[in-house]
């Protein structure tokens, strides 16, 4: 287990957040600048905070209290930076035997073993100028993980990667750290990548953590305005409690039943794949749209939605939904209005005491 509280004042930026997860892969989401890096930096030793305590399985990393504060080198962290930071002057096997404790043959046999698991076979002998991006990226994780560390730090690992690229290299490494079977703490600002290699979930915002438990919670039900935009929900506005099962959107014009009575609610969203046309359109949550824009991509088509009313220009518009193409086919040609429809039970509520970090 991690526990974590950091306080860290900068010109211009106050960092102070804190949170507690669980053994196992965590991801920590936010927007560029939010912080996400700055956590990963003090638990390494990089940066010392100006207050708190961080402790891992039991180990107190830092206290400011008990003047505590472990050099790097006693910290037990492996890291992958960014940009890999690779020594340049280091072939492949010295990168990743650096750190390694033992003699030379211990050292050589545990290289062996990392080259072997991470596919680099007949790349020993290369330096960091002679290697591709995902490469690279494979050297700085074996390097990381050879140490045997306490927790693996991953600061944005695929950011320098292309989509194919990044899509495989995430693949691999969620196997390798079903392999690991240790803490690791992934940073991202990409959702899909936290989605498919996390189970836990640290949502930060302007040095303050704002939500923090399982990833499958919290995507689904997101407790702040940020967290859902962050978990990627387009179509987030403003809510008022009208009756027990009902609010009112007014940015919207329209009224919705929700699952439950909430109280102090004040947004509500829906994601643009959870937004529906039914052919039959007699149930609940049902209105009449109107397109104000399509953009096709080659699997998927994002419609631009005015409801009640036909859309005056391009930019006018509520809501966009997302429709894989044999759905956009079916109802392209069908007269508008069109009839679109909002399941109750993926509708995300957000309320005014939703700061509170559970």
């Amino acid at each position: 287990m991690l526990i974590f509280e950091a306080y860290k004042k900068f010109n211009g930026f106050t960092f102070d957040s804190s949170f507690e997860i669980k053994d196992g892969t965590s991801g920590i989401l936010g927007a560029s600048g939010s912080g996400k890096s700055m956590i990963l930096r003090c638990i390494a030793g990089i940066i010392k905070p100006d207050s708190g305590r961080i402790i891992l399985n039991g180990r107190t990393l830092f206290d400011s209290v008990k003047k505590i504060n472990l050099p790097q080198q006693e910290r037990r962290t492996g890291f992958v930076f960014q940009n890999y930071a690779l020594f340049p002057h280091m072939t492949v096997a010295g990168n990743i035997s650096y750190g390694i404790t033992g003699g030379r043959h211990e050292k050589k046999i545990k290289t062996d073993e990392m080259i072997s698991s991470m596919q680099l076979a007949g790349l020993e002998n290369r330096y960091p100028a002679e290697l591709s991006g995902g490469q690279q990226q494979r050297v700085a994780l074996a390097r990381a993980i050879a140490t045997d560390p306490d927790i693996l730090l991953l600061d944005e690992p695929f950011s320098a990667l292309d989509e194919h690229l990044r899509s495989f290299m995430l693949r691999q490494l969620v196997e390798t750290l079903s392999v690991y079977k240790k803490n690791t703490l992934l940073v991202s600002h990409n959702m899909e990548e936290i989605y498919r290699s996390c189970e836990g979930l640290v949502i930060i915002e302007n040095g303050k953590v704002s939500a923090c438990g399982d990833r499958k919670q919290l995507f689904r039900s997101p407790p702040t305005r940020s967290a859902a935009v962050l978990t990627g929900c387009k179509n987030i506005t403003e809510a008022v409690n009208k009756s027990d099962s009902d609010i009112f959107l007014p940015a919207w014009g329209i009224t919705i039943k929700i699952t439950r009575d909430y109280s102090n609610i004040t947004h509500a969203g829906i994601r643009a794949h959870h937004i529906y046309f039914p052919e039959n359109t007699d149930g609940e949550n049902v209105f009449n749209v109107y397109t104000a824009s399509v953009s096709e991509a080659q699997f998927s088509t994002t419609l631009y939605l005015k409801f009640n009313s036909p859309a005056e220009h391009s930019n006018d518009y509520h809501i966009q939904c997302e429709l894989d193409r044999q759905e956009w086919k079916r109802i392209t040609n069908l007269p508008q209005p069109w009839r679109l429809s909002l399941n109750r039970d993926e509708i995300i509520v957000i309320t005014d005491d939703s700061n509170r970090i559970s």
